[in-house]
């Protein structure tokens, strides 16, 4: 039986950013954001890379949760991001495929 290539790449809170580094060897698939907004004004969340390019930003009411899926490639070395304009009450979940090149 092969071996699970699921994974969680974070889940965390209470920052203004959260990363992942692809490790060496890797190739990862971004498949799914949940963001939650824990504030009581609206936010606005993007998720991109370490080149700065942005895939996806958006804005969240008050206590509302949002999810992007899709499906982006990132090679050995890139780093996904999602973060905030400055503020940390809000919360992500990203997860994927971490493929073995």
């Amino acid at each position: 039986m092969a071996a699970p290539y699921s994974t969680q790449f974070f889940a965390g809170a209470w920052a203004i950013e959260h990363t992942y580094a692809v490790p060496a060897g890797y190739i990862a698939v971004v498949r799914e954001l949940d963001v939650v907004n824990g504030e009581t004004t609206a936010q606005t969340i993007r998720a991109g890379t370490s080149a700065g390019a942005d895939f996806w930003i958006q804005a969240i009411e008050p206590v509302k949760s949002v999810q992007w899926t899709g499906r982006l490639v990132m090679n050995p070395g890139e780093e996904l991001r999602v973060y905030s304009q400055g503020v940390t009450g809000w919360s992500v979940i990203a997860s994927g495929y971490l493929l073995t090149q």
